[in-house]
This record gives structure tokens, C-alpha cells and sequence, in this order.
């Protein structure tokens, strides 16, 4: 059996995703692309990434960007990894709507995404289970 590296929930039009410091696996990664797709067809998509170094390699990159075929879901990496902030630099420089933020903003990140304030508890909440669900000590 694979280790967990990563852990994701939707709520409502956010998909919430917590990373490890490894990154996902195939299942996992067809788990994260298929809550980009029960996310697409809703208003406003988002997507809110915690992650302590593991995320999508290059290839599953291009595989998700081929699956939101240009639709724009404007995301926030949240993360205090130095290599993590230079990637979401570097995407940012070619794709709009993806920004980066540290650990201890995670407020600011759901403002940048525009989360509905009446929404925003249930997503913390959702990124602290899922913390828990990945056996991570600390939460943002």
C-alpha cells in the first residue's frame, strides 16, 4: 500500500488540497483531477493548495492544465517551502489567477480567492481535518 502523501476535499466551489512534503501518487492524482472536474462546471472555481513541499510534478502540471482547457480557476499555494514559492513564481509569470502565500496567511489567500466570507470557516476547517488526515503536527 502507498503512503498518503496528500489529502483533498471540495467544498462547495473550492477544491482544498493539503500536500505532504512527498508528491501524490497516480491514484491520488486522478483523485485531484477528479475534483477539478465536480468543481468546473460551478460558478467561480477555486482552488486552495497547503502544501510543505510535495505537489504535481511537471508532467501532472500539464495534465491539469489540459483538463481545465483554459477555464480559468484562480488558485492559492500556500506554503513556506522556497522551492514551492519560486515554481508558483514562475507560473504566475505565464498563467494568471495563481499566487502564493505563507503558511500563517491563509486568511489573505481566501480574500485573494474571493471565497464567499460565509464560506471561508467551513474551508479552514476543511484544511485542518485535512492536516489531521495526513498525520501533519502543525496547521496554518
Amino acid at each position: 500500500m502507498e503512503e498518503q502523501t496528500c489529502a483533498l476535499s471540495v467544498v462547495r466551489n473550492v477544491v482544498v488540497l493539503v500536500h505532504g512534503e512527498k508528491n501524490p501518487n497516480q491514484k491520488e492524482f486522478s483523485e485531484i483531477l477528479s475534483a477539478f472536474v465536480s468543481v468546473l462546471d460551478k460558478p467561480n472555481p477555486r482552488n486552495i493548495t497547503v502544501t510543505y513541499g510535495g505537489g504535481p510534478d511537471g508532467r501532472m502540471r500539464d495534465a491539469i492544465l489540459g483538463l481545465l482547457g483554459g477555464k480559468d480557476v484562480s488558485t492559492a499555494v500556500v506554503s513556506d517551502v522556497m522551492s514551492v514559492r519560486g515554481i508558483v513564481t514562475a507560473l504566475s509569470w505565464f498563467k494568471k489567477g495563481i499566487r502564493c502565500f505563507r503558511l500563517h496567511e491563509v486568511t489573505e489567500a481566501l480574500e485573494y480567492l474571493e471565497v464567499d466570507k460565509n464560506l471561508r470557516p467551513a474551508v479552514r476547517k476543511e484544511i485542518i481535518r485535512l492536516h489531521m488526515a495526513l498525520g501533519l503536527r502543525s496547521t496554518p
